[in-house]
């Protein structure tokens, strides 16, 4: 399966979508009150789609390349990094 930029652009936003919703419900339940999570205008997180853009194509080309590990590693601003480690079973 190719993943073309068209693809990665498409899951880029239902998955920041997605997040956004997620963080609202959860900061809905916890203050009683409905607060746009993000920092941008519009219903979108894009963190939580460059994080599902990162582990759909690891997950690729583990696959395409019959490999065992992956490492995911994303700089997220403020001195905030988050890394992940796949391995395939």
């Amino acid at each position: 399966m190719y993943l073309s930029p068209e693809l990665m652009f498409l899951l880029f936003f239902v998955y920041s979508v997605i997040g956004w919703i997620i963080e609202l419900i959860y900061r809905w339940r916890d203050r009683g009150t409905p607060v746009n999570p993000g920092f941008l205008r519009g219903p979108w997180l894009p963190l939580y789609g460059t994080g599902a853009v990162l582990i759909t194509k690891a997950l690729h080309e583990l696959e395409r390349t019959d490999g065992t590990n992956a490492l995911i590693t994303m700089c997220c601003g403020g001195g905030l990094g988050t890394g992940t480690i796949i391995q395939r079973v």
